[in-house]
Parts: C-alpha cells; structure tokens; sequence
C-alpha cells in the first residue's frame, strides 16, 4: 500500500490524483462516505470527479489515465486481452500481498 502510494505520488508530476491515505479514514470518508474499509484493505480504489468508484485493476487504469507519464498505457490496459489478463494478475498479487502496512482502520 505504502508502496504503490508513493509510486504514485511520483508518477504524478502534475498533481491530478488526491491520494488519501486508508489510515486515515476521515479524509477517505470525505472523498467518498460510501467506501468499505474492508474493501480498501482489499483493493485499490479510484473515485473519480464524478463520484464513480473503481476498484482493483480498473482504479489502475483510471489512475494511469490521468497520469501524463503514464497515459498512453489506458487504452492498451482496455483491450479486452489486456484487460483479462490484466485483472487475474491483479487479483493475484492483490490476494498474496502481505497487508500488514494496510491494516483497516477502526469504525
């Protein structure tokens, strides 16, 4: 979690994405009270400016679309092959991942 987060932080040359941060479930609150904090552990989540949530493979694409760095890599992670693939490797990392550093806060 820790990781990707600051990944990201450096991909983002422009300052497009608010990256909140999952202990702080206040802040993750006000940019969308319907967030599961059981989910977040589970998976990446993007919100976009509209309110749509997007989970796991699909927040990555999001994410890589609003990246200057790493735009062109959206529409290739849409292809449905890609996409596929794609998303059993998400899922795989995602459910062997050590998830100590993302513990789900208290209600």
């Amino acid at each position: 979690c820790r990781t990707t987060m600051a990944w990201l932080e450096a991909f983002d040359w422009s300052r497009r994405l608010v990256i909140v941060d999952l202990h702080q479930w206040d802040e993750v609150k006000a940019v969308h009270s319907g967030l599961d904090p059981e989910a977040c552990v589970r998976d990446m989540h993007a919100v976009t400016a509209s309110g749509r949530v997007l989970v796991g493979y699909d927040a990555y694409r999001a994410i890589a679309a609003r990246l200057p760095v790493l735009f062109w890599f959206a529409p290739i992670m849409a292809l449905p092959g890609v996409s596929h693939v794609g998303k059993r490797i998400y899922r795989r990392v995602a459910d062997s991942r050590a998830t100590t550093s993302c513990a789900a806060p208290a209600r």
